[in-house]
């Protein structure tokens, strides 16, 4: 008598697994794309909460100190700015610290390329750990701009298709904290 499974058998368990796999792989990774674009819509909430709150009670203009941001998803674009990207490989979301007039209550007057980021120790009068005391002119004040650039497919998509996240521009000058 032999032991053991034959050929046929071992084929047919591998064509199993190989079904059920092409089914779970899919959702599994809907299921991750769903949870990162969930963790930017809060990150983005917070932003626009916690950096004016920060700039009120501080008067430093800072997204580190502001909140806890997760380097691992957002990178510096560039080191001297004041401003954060992430990138999903096809679309991007950009949380940039701008200066505008004070009288700019056009969103669309600093979203776009009117939005030059603050750089690290230009006009201004604190620079310790990044941190930026905005004194650059009297008559601008700092705005947190988020820009969302959607592709075709990617969790940025996701976010203004499913989400409704769009654009914001936020003054962080005599702006009051909204309590929920």
């Amino acid at each position: 008598m032999r032991r053991g499974f034959t050929m046929i058998e071992l084929v047919f368990v591998i064509v199993i697994l190989g079904i059920l796999a092409s089914i779970a792989i899919p959702r599994l990774a809907a299921s991750r794309d769903d949870a990162r674009a969930v963790s930017l819509k809060q990150d983005i909430g917070t932003m626009t909460q916690a950096i004016p709150a920060w700039y009120q009670g501080q008067r430093q203009v800072s997204i580190e100190d502001a909140i806890s941001i997760d380097t691992t998803l957002w990178q510096r674009t560039n080191p001297a700015d004041l401003d954060y990207t992430y990138n999903d490989g096809a679309g991007t979301i950009r949380a940039a610290l701008c200066a505008a007039p004070i009288n700019s209550v056009a969103a669309n007057v600093i979203l776009g390329t009117n939005c030059t980021p603050l750089s690290a120790g230009v006009g201004n009068t604190s620079m310790a750990d990044n941190d930026t005391t905005f004194t650059a002119d009297p008559g601008a004040e700092p705005w947190l701009v988020i820009q969302l650039n959607p592709a075709p497919s990617g969790v940025v998509r996701m976010l203004v298709r499913d989400m409704n996240v769009t654009n914001q521009t936020v003054p962080m000058a005599g702006r009051r904290v909204q309590w929920n």
